[in-house]
């Protein structure tokens, strides 16, 4: 029998001192990879599926309502997209102060000041910067007083030799001189405006009211132009990803988006309840709407990505409900479409094809051929509107069915259209 063997995982020595195999910091991870911003609101997003079911308004006395998993994501102000990170400054700097609300799970305002960072090189850049603008109006108003002494000059020696030419050079005038002074001054008010900008950058301000999933940097640490410091989002309203398969897309008007649509408010916007359990209760339902669906449908699933909106979910309730916490798996529920006319019946009785077969009386005698006593079975075609373990929902406005028809329940194996049965009164047979 040949020898096992136990393998092992090689990584690459990093520069530096020689280290133990024992300590894991000698060694770099080339299978992980950082994951780099390339802006700082670049958007994060992170969601479960399960399909959510619809409701159809049927027969009053019974609830065939279905709810179905689903999972919970934020997002931020009014933009799609869940989650909203934050990079630090424009340039190199320390971070000397952070809010009371810097760390995960907690909420902060809008514009409120998040973390600050040490603004000593750009107070220096910034003093360095209006002497370049002192200079550079100093030069401005040195060219223009030359320029207009240039100019009396010329306008003197026209008068003593009218025969001088009458239009003289520009550099003779020091326009380009003056130009270039002005233009000069120009570029130092910018770097004015942007040492002034620098400066306001050291502070870090919320631009929605939200909460913070996760930070990355805290008091001390030196952080770079782009380097991430926190993940937050939104707490305005929350939103859950619902998919719904093609079985179910005809019981629910879906707000669907058309190309150059003027208007659409006027799509349709189905309320939605959102069931969890939360500390081993069933919680009372959070209520929102669908208001739009995905721009494609799952190619691995082939389903329809409706998405639900829920107002302020983490506002306190009157019934002491938890909040719709990011990440909490709840079940959807979604108001569809109601129909009038509709009639449930036992799933067996449905064919295959959608057609159920009645039993109706023979006309005339009263006795069918071969038949024992005056009944016989004929096919009608049905819309089956959803099927069911036991049972099946059929619209009866767009069935060859009426009130007071009989529905055969038997298991007819071998059917001819207008074949002779006999009706069992006694109950013993299926």
């Amino acid at each position: 029998m040949p020898e096992a063997r136990a393998t092992r995982r090689l990584y690459t020595r990093t520069k530096g001192p020689e280290r133990t195999h024992e300590d894991p910091a000698s060694y770099s991870f080339p299978h992980r990879r950082r994951r780099r911003l390339r802006h700082p609101r670049q958007l994060g997003h992170e969601t479960t599926d399960a399909p959510a079911c619809p409701r159809a308004s049927h027969d009053p006395g019974r609830d065939h309502r279905e709810r179905r998993p689903a999972h919970v994501h934020p997002l931020p102000g009014n933009d799609p997209p869940p989650h909203r990170e934050y990079a630090g400054p424009p340039g190199l700097g320390v971070i000397t102060w952070v809010s009371n609300s810097w760390a995960s799970g907690g909420f902060f305002a809008e514009n409120e000041i998040l973390l600050k960072i040490d603004p000593s090189d750009y107070e220096l850049a910034l003093a360095k910067t209006e002497a370049s603008v002192a200079q550079a109006g100093l030069r401005l108003a040195r060219e223009e007083q030359e320029a207009r002494v240039a100019r009396r000059e010329w306008e003197s020696l026209l008068k003593t030799d009218p025969t001088m030419e009458r239009e003289p050079s520009p550099l003779l005038l020091r326009d380009p001189q003056v130009a270039e002074a002005r233009a000069a001054l120009k570029a130092a008010k910018a770097g004015l405006e942007k040492a002034r900008l620098d400066i306001s950058r050291t502070e870090i301000r919320a631009a929605f009211s939200g909460r913070i999933r996760d930070t990355f940097a805290d008091v001390g640490q030196f952080v770079n132009q782009g380097t991430r410091t926190a993940t937050v989002y939104s707490v305005d309203f929350a939103e859950v990803r619902l998919p719904i398969n093609d079985a179910d897309l005809g019981f629910v008007n879906l707000p669907l988006a058309y190309r150059n649509d003027t208007d659409p408010e006027t799509q349709p916007m189905p309320e939605v309840l959102l069931y969890a359990r939360f500390g081993g209760e069933e919680q009372e339902p959070w209520k929102g709407r669908i208001v739009r669906t995905e721009g494609a449908i799952d190619p691995q699933s082939r389903m329809v990505h409706a998405v639900a909106q829920v107002p302020d979910p983490y506002g306190r309730s009157e019934q002491g409900r938890p909040p719709l916490a990011v990440g909490l798996f709840v079940k959807a529920e979604i108001s569809g479409k109601t129909f009038g006319n509709v009639a449930v019946v036992p799933r067996k009785a449905v064919r295959e094809d959608g057609r159920v077969l009645l039993v109706e009386k023979v006309p005339g005698d009263g006795a069918a051929e071969g038949g024992k006593q005056g009944f016989r079975l004929v096919s009608r075609k049905t819309r089956v509107l959803r099927r069911r373990a036991a049972e099946a929902i059929i619209d009866l406005e767009a069935s060859d069915l009426a009130e007071g028809d009989r529905i055969c329940t038997s298991v007819v194996e071998v059917f001819a259209e207008g074949m002779s049965v006999a009706l069992d009164t006694t109950g013993e047979t299926e």
